[in-house]
């Protein structure tokens, strides 16, 4: 038997409970759907939800563009040795827009 851990997460009331009765529909408990997620997370190194990129807005596909490239080495990932440098690029970024 694998090694089980118990998480704790703080989740949306509603979306949870949508999609409980959602997953009871289709067969399976919130436990098999999670270990699913987590599993397909781990095989593709991708968040396996986004179906429709229709339905995001310009900045999340442009953030998930970001990542894929960061994530194959197409770009460099920004480093920061401290707090004050991040909060300061973070603050330079919203100056430009």
């Amino acid at each position: 038997m694998s090694d089980i851990v118990s998480v704790l997460n703080r989740l949306d009331i509603n979306a949870m409970n949508e999609a409980d009765d959602a997953l009871k529909e289709i067969g399976i408990d919130m436990t098999d759907a999670l270990n699913l997620y987590f599993r397909k997370i781990a095989k593709y190194r991708d968040i396996p939800l986004i179906e429709d990129e229709d339905d995001l807005n310009d900045e999340t596909l442009e953030a998930i563009k970001e990542a894929r490239d960061i994530s194959s080495g197409k770009v460099k990932a920004k480093e920061f040795h401290s707090v004050e440098e991040l909060i300061k690029d973070c603050l330079s970024d919203e100056a430009d827009d």
